[in-house]
C-alpha cells in the first residue's frame, strides 16, 4: 500500500492535480493549500496530506523495527515510507518520523553499524532531493517549522477539546449525530468560530470526533473495528 500511495502521489505531483481515482478515495484537491508561499503536500488516496504522512510514519515504524522481515522488502519499505512522509510534508508526520528514526537508532545502539546509519542517511538524502524536485527550495519548508504557529494551534485545539467535552457530556451514549459537530459549534459559538479559522475546522482527533458525533457506543464499535 505504501508503494501504491508513493506512486499515486508522484503522479499527482507530475500532473499537478488529481488523477481521477475517486473510487479509491482520492480527493478533488490533492495538495495542501498554500503555506508560507508554496504549494506542498501530496495526499495520495487520502483526503488530506496530513493523514498520508501519519500513515507513512506508521508503516515506517512497522518495517524498521521488524528485523525478521525480508531484507529487500524492509529496505524498500523504509525508503518509500520516508519518501511518503517527506512529500506529504505534514509537520506532525515529519516530527514523528524523526522520532521513530531516533528511537530505532538509540534502541539498537549496541548493535549499531555503519550499514544502518548509511541506510537512514541515504533515505533522508533521497527524501530531501524529492522535496527540492517537487516542492521547491528546502529553505521554505524549514521556515514553516521555524516560524510555526504551534502555540496558536495548541490553543485552538484545546478550545476544540473543551467544546467537544461539553457535547459528550450532553449526549454521551449516541452523540450529536454524524457530521453535526461543526454545525453545533457554528451555532453555539458563532463569535469564537468567526474570529478563529481553526475553530471552523473539525477536531484534529478522530477518536474525539467519533465520541462527539456517534457517542460512546460508536467509539466502542470504532475501536473494536480497528
Amino acid at each position: 500500500n505504501i508503494f501504491v500511495q508513493f506512486i499515486i502521489g508522484i503522479g499527482q505531483k507530475i500532473k499537478g492535480g488529481a488523477l481521477g481515482l475517486k473510487i479509491l478515495g482520492e480527493p478533488a484537491n490533492v495538495f495542501r493549500v498554500f503555506v508560507s508561499g508554496y504549494e506542498k503536500g501530496m495526499s495520495g488516496t487520502f483526503p488530506h496530506p496530513g493523514p498520508l504522512a501519519l500513515f507513512g510514519t506508521f508503516v515506517l515504524a512497522i518495517v524498521i523495527f521488524n528485523s525478521t522481515m525480508n531484507k529487500y522488502i524492509r529496505i524498500n519499505g523504509i525508503i518509500l515510507s520516508i519518501g511518503v512522509v517527506i512529500l506529504a510534508a505534514g509537520r506532525t508526520g515529519i516530527r514523528l518520523m524523526l522520532l521513530v528514526l531516533a528511537i530505532y537508532l538509540v534502541s539498537d545502539l549496541i548493535n549499531i553499524n555503519s550499514n544502518k546509519v548509511t541506510l537512514i542517511a541515504i533515505c533522508c538524502i533521497l527524501a530531501v532531493i524529492g522535496v527540492v524536485i517537487f516542492n521547491g527550495p528546502i529553505t521554505k519548508i524549514i521556515d514553516r517549522f521555524v516560524n510555526s504557529d504551534i502555540s496558536h494551534q495548541m490553543n485552538t485545539r484545546l478550545d476544540h477539546f473543551m467544546i467537544a467535552g461539553k457535547y459528550i457530556e450532553r449526549k454521551p451514549i449516541l452523540g450529536l449525530g454524524l457530521n453535526n459537530y461543526l454545525d453545533y459549534t457554528h451555532m453555539e459559538y458563532p463569535i469564537s468560530v468567526y474570529q478563529d479559522f481553526n475553530l471552523s475546522n473539525p477536531i484534529h482527533n478522530a477518536f474525539l470526533l467519533i465520541a462527539v458525533e456517534i457517542g460512546i457506543l460508536g467509539l466502542i464499535c470504532f475501536i473494536s473495528f480497528l
